[in-house]
């Protein structure tokens, strides 16, 4: 006699196979959308140490931000994991840096009026994002007179 799967059981293998085609598309802004929109999967993920091994994945992603996202993402799920501090610490001090990695993202042909100021409001956002990011995993990690360095 065979059994009857559970609905969270469908439901759960439908989740996870979501989250496993997410490192395959090759276009580097459908995958960050796709990350992002996902974040509430990760999150309710059975396993902490599932969910951190599927972030700490995107950590080493060829687009920045989808490094970024991922760092604080990861920051949010397990703030103990330091693994993206590098990654938080340019997003969140380095703003040059920043822009040009999100300018390097926007296809050539691509000028809209009001690009620089879509830029310029993307960094603020992302530098605000990181700093937070930073804060959570500091505060996990470092002593009362260390938390107040960032």
């Amino acid at each position: 006699m065979r059994m009857k799967k559970s609905k969270w059981s469908a439901t759960y293998l439908r989740a996870l196979s979501l989250l496993l085609l997410i490192p395959q598309i090759e276009n580097p802004w459908v995958r960050s959308r796709a990350l992002q929109s996902v974040e509430h999967l990760v999150s309710r993920m059975a396993e902490k140490k599932e969910r951190t091994s599927y972030l700490l994945s995107f950590l080493q992603d060829p687009s920045f931000e989808i490094q970024l996202q991922a760092a604080i993402m990861l920051s949010r799920v397990d703030n103990t994991i330091t693994n993206g501090l590098p990654i938080l610490i340019v997003a969140a001090t380095d703003t040059n840096q920043l822009t040009q990695k999100i300018r390097a993202q926007i296809p050539n042909k691509t000028n809209p009026l009001g690009l620089n100021s879509i830029i310029a409001g993307l960094v603020r956002t992302k530098q605000g994002l990181a700093q937070e990011a930073l804060q959570r995993v500091q505060s996990s990690n470092a002593s009362p007179t260390q938390a107040s360095q960032f």
